[in-house]
């Protein structure tokens, strides 16, 4: 099968959930006998980025500057991504022919499709509007700009992937399409580990960008309960909301819980950020919003407790994986040391870990696409 992935997002330009999601999928829908071509952003970092990390990809650029960034958002770079996407996508077909275009996200709304289009939704947009995060006015009007072509891409879509029953939910509920829903896949763990450093140690981990949307504005409260059994907060991920970081670093100053705390920007290697989930006791996500949820299942296929909120995609398999435990956001803070004690002392090699990997992902992608060829 011949098969077109568009995304505005893929490493290294960015490398955020999606990003790293639509080159994992993309190589793994090639192993597994597919050829496979990438359309997306260029700059200079990702120039001959494929040959340096696979060469079976196909990858294709579309110029665009970082000029073109605003504060808060790269929406204008997107729209030029996208206005220029439909010659590109009609040159590509005319030359090389698919069998089916995947996007990822809207990436591909403004395109008329002359083959299969399956449009993969990791988010939907409209539900972020009414999330209790003060928004400037230019991040509201980006946040209707994506939901203008989020409205126009499933529209003209032949099939839509979710990865969660709960964002199926949500495209049913506000756009009253169905989907198929396909739950991520976690990264193969590293086997250049050194068992030494797998040790769990006195400390709670959370993975995300420092958001409120992340749970971020709850650091403050959980710091203070986990504190009571000398245990330490690490957070790791970009610092998105400059002024909470900085009310949240007050906080614990004033309250004498900084020592209990500690912050990564990011982490360079994905075998560290394996380690860092099996050093923890638990790793928490109080997301007020996730449709999915990848820390928590990587957390898990590290042998490691995971805490979400009810408001994570991923907690629809808590009955499927012992490890991983849900909480409403009211009681969140006061569950986390109740987790802790539930698996203290427990053999977590015996409980059953999230295993799910790219090339099963991918399978499960080919069948759909199988559906419309």
């Amino acid at each position: 099968m011949k098969i077109l992935n568009i995304t505005h997002q893929f490493p290294p330009r960015s490398f955020g959930g999606m990003a790293y999601h639509a080159l994992n999928l993309s190589k793994a829908l090639s192993e597994i006998g597919n050829e496979v071509h990438v359309l997306t952003i260029e700059n200079a970092k990702n120039l001959n980025f494929c040959d340096e990390i696979y060469n079976k990809l196909n990858l294709h650029y579309i110029p665009v500057s970082d000029l073109l960034s605003i504060k808060d958002t790269d929406f204008l770079k997107k729209l030029y991504f996208m206005i220029k996407l439909k010659k590109k996508v009609n040159n590509l077909i005319e030359n090389e022919g698919f069998d089916v275009i995947h996007s990822h996200g809207n990436s591909a709304a403004l395109i008329e499709p002359k083959a299969p289009l399956i449009t993969k939704c990791h988010n939907i947009w409209i539900n972020q509007l009414s999330l209790p995060i003060n928004k400037s006015l230019l991040y509201k009007n980006y946040i209707k700009g994506e939901i203008f072509f989020e409205k126009k891409i499933l529209s003209k879509s032949s099939k839509i992937i979710t990865v969660s029953r709960m964002l199926s939910n949500s495209i049913y509920s506000e756009y009253g399409y169905d989907s198929n829903v396909l739950h991520n896949a976690v990264p193969t763990i590293p086997t250049n580990i050194n068992s030494n450093d797998l040790s769990k140690k006195d400390e709670v981990l959370m993975v995300g960008t420092f958001t409120k949307r992340k749970g971020c504005h709850l650091i403050p409260e959980i710091v203070n309960e986990i504190s009571k059994r000398n245990l330490k907060l690490i957070h790791i991920g970009e610092v998105r909301n400059k002024t909470l970081f900085d009310k949240v670093i007050k906080q614990l100053k004033r309250k004498n819980n900084i020592d209990f705390f500690s912050h990564k920007p990011h982490i360079e290697k994905q075998k560290d950020l394996y380690i860092h989930y099996s050093n923890a006791k638990l790793l928490i996500h109080p997301a007020i919003y996730e449709p999915f949820g990848n820390v928590p299942i990587e957390a898990i296929s590290c042998k490691t407790p995971a805490l979400v909120s009810d408001k994570c995609g991923c907690s629809e398999l808590e009955e499927e994986f012992e490890l991983l435990k849900t909480s409403n956001l009211d009681n969140f803070v006061k569950s986390i040391l109740d987790v802790i004690d539930i698996f203290e002392n427990k053999d977590l090699e015996e409980y059953n870990q999230y295993n799910k990997d790219y090339t099963d992902l991918a399978r499960e992608t080919e069948m759909i696409f199988k559906e419309l060829i």
